[in-house]
């Protein structure tokens, strides 16, 4: 029964974060599947059935549904929970439909058409990746509905004013900015190459600094990385634990992007070599990268005993999801709730960490390796990138190293 529940809460906590719940949203349900959980351990419950959290809803919360009462706040927050328990697909597509999304705005068949013109534009000309077209769909698709709000019809109607009163109410977060100015920047780019507006407003879209020159990125302690990569390696309770472990042992040994290791594929492996070539989403470059005798055996053992179908093609994606349809992990799937799921059980304090997510790991690698003298023409290889400029960006938590690397 224990082993059961288990797998039943992880597979519909990942079914929740395939679905873009928030952290907050799928925490509040887990705290309340725990202590189900161990509910049926203390009164050794055997079978998990709706009578049993029926039970568990009378007893430990005193939730009676024989009875004629209105729940509380937090009494109608247990239920959900449960709900989500019983039936999780259910559940997401009753919680989904109640709820307003930004995704969900309704456009007139004239700004439908543009924007699907557009997006083919990102895609056959200036040949954009898909995560690049997703981000643009959704920002040019909010800026759409402001237009039509105003009563702008025809995108030819649309002024500098009408621009520049929807860039200065923006209120969204510094980084979301950034992302803002620069679609509406290509796509009146677009617009006035195709003719469809007279004057080209991207000069109205102004110049957002993240002044990153004077942040400090993130970068883990060498000792918390480890206490990290040694629980996932332990750990045999969650069922996706072999593959955890091997997706973020890539992330702390090699520094790939998180979305590089999610779409890494049997044919990158060249297993005679000990290699690991791919070319990356961010940049489109190629790197090439050892494949170590961890990373090659947290890889074999991943296969071997936990993923759901053995390798069949060499085109197949190594990680995949663990419930059906068992494809490639969506750009949704998060490693921010891995780490901060075993930091709490290893006692990682993480606030002390400006940022937490799988990114971090990179950050500590470039830093790791400058603090060995390795050359920053290495660091800058081994991370992809295209200039040494962006790897000094991420050596800035040892600016006197960093000096001795340009003085020499």
């Amino acid at each position: 029964m224990n082993q059961e529940l288990r797998k039943l809460m992880y597979y519909s906590e990942e079914v929740l974060m395939n679905n873009d719940f928030s952290l907050d949203k799928v925490s509040k349900l887990k705290k309340y599947w725990k202590e189900f959980k161990d509910y049926c351990e203390e009164n050794d419950i055997l079978s998990f059935t709706e009578e049993t959290i029926y039970s568990f809803l009378v007893e430990k919360h005193n939730i009676n549904f024989n009875e004629q009462k209105i729940l509380s706040k937090k009494e109608n927050k247990i239920v959900e929970s449960m709900k989500a328990l019983i039936n999780i697909d259910e559940f997401v597509i009753n919680y989904m439909s109640s709820i307003k999304i930004n995704r969900r705005i309704i456009l007139s068949n004239y700004y439908n058409d543009l924007l699907d013109k557009y997006l083919k534009y990102c895609k056959y000309v200036l040949n954009n990746k898909d995560t690049t077209i997703k981000d643009k769909e959704v920002l040019i698709k909010k800026f759409f509905y402001y237009l039509e709000n105003k009563n702008i019809t025809n995108i030819s109607e649309m002024d500098k004013d009408i621009i520049n009163q929807y860039i200065d109410n923006n209120t969204e977060p510094l980084s979301r900015r950034i992302s803002i100015c620069w679609s509406l920047k290509c796509l009146f780019n677009y617009l006035f190459t195709e003719e469809l507006v007279k004057t080209n407003y991207a000069y109205l879209i102004p110049v957002i600094n993240r002044n990153t020159k004077n942040s400090i990125p993130t970068v883990f302690e060498k000792e918390d990385v480890e206490k990290i990569l040694n629980y996932l390696k332990e750990d045999k309770t969650n069922i996706a634990s072999r593959r955890h472990y091997a997706m973020i042992l890539i992330a702390a040994r090699l520094g790939l992007r998180g979305i590089d290791i999610k779409h890494l594929k049997w044919s990158d492996i060249n297993w005679n070599e000990k290699t690991i070539y791919i070319i990356q989403e961010k940049t489109n470059k190629p790197v090439k990268l050892p494949l170590t005798n961890d990373i090659g055996d947290a890889i074999i053992d991943y296969i071997k005993y936990e993923r759901p179908f053995k390798i069949k093609k060499e085109d197949d994606y190594i990680f995949i999801r663990h419930i059906f349809p068992y494809i490639k992990l969506s750009d949704s799937f998060s490693f921010h709730h891995i780490i901060k799921r075993v930091a709490n059980k290893i006692g990682i304090d993480l606030s002390k960490y400006e940022k937490k997510g799988i990114h971090s790991f990179r950050r500590t690698l470039a830093t790791s390796l400058l603090n060995n003298n390795v050359p920053i023409t290495t660091i800058s290889s081994t991370l992809g990138h295209c200039n040494i400029d962006s790897t000094k960006q991420y050596l800035r938590t040892n600016e006197e190293k960093l000096e001795e690397c340009f003085c020499e």
